[in-house]
């Protein structure tokens, strides 16, 4: 018998066949890859060398867009705080159009309103009348807002008359 004989020698080529392929696979996989890499940066570089009028006139177009879109905002914030500051001072002030109103509504016919001044807490007011009647029915009035809490005070701080022109004068000072 021949103790030379390789039973395992087929399976070595095979073996080296399969090494040959996988090397292959692996030598075409890098050359492959690096030919992809060379290609996206030759394509940027055309790309940026052919279109780089168009591109930049679209970002400056896309910067118009965005900073027209900030001032807009900008704008409104500025708006809304100014909003929100005027109502807040609403809501502070005092409402004088009711207490004038029903002022005037104590306010029998042929007085005439000579002065109107208004302070936080105080309403000045000269008022005249060819009669001490109606001047009398007008400060009774008055003396009704008092009971109803409407004012705290009512002094009178004049009262003259005019011989030229026939007409009582009187001045009032009403607290709040």
């Amino acid at each position: 018998m021949n103790k030379d004989i390789n039973f395992l020698a087929t399976k070595t080529s095979e073996k080296a066949k399969k090494k040959k392929g996988l090397m292959l696979v692996k030598v075409i996989a890098i050359f492959s890859l690096i030919f992809v890499a060379l290609l996206s940066v030759l394509v940027y570089y055309v790309n940026g060398k052919i279109y780089p009028q168009a591109l930049r006139s679209e970002r400056d177009s896309l910067l118009r867009r965005l900073s027209t879109l900030h001032n807009r905002e900008a704008k409104l914030a500025i708006v809304s705080n100014r909003i929100e500051n005027i109502s807040e001072l609403i809501d502070k002030r005092v409402d004088y159009s009711k207490l004038i109103s029903k002022f005037f509504e104590k306010m029998p016919s042929g007085i005439k309103v000579d002065n109107l001044r208004l302070d936080k807490q105080t309403i000045l007011l000269t008022i005249s009348s060819n009669s001490l009647l109606p001047i009398n029915e007008f400060i009774d009035g008055l003396i009704e807002l008092g009971k109803e809490k409407e004012i705290s005070v009512l002094l009178l701080d004049s009262l003259s008359t005019s011989e030229a022109s026939s007409a009582y004068s009187v001045s009032l000072t009403a607290n709040l």
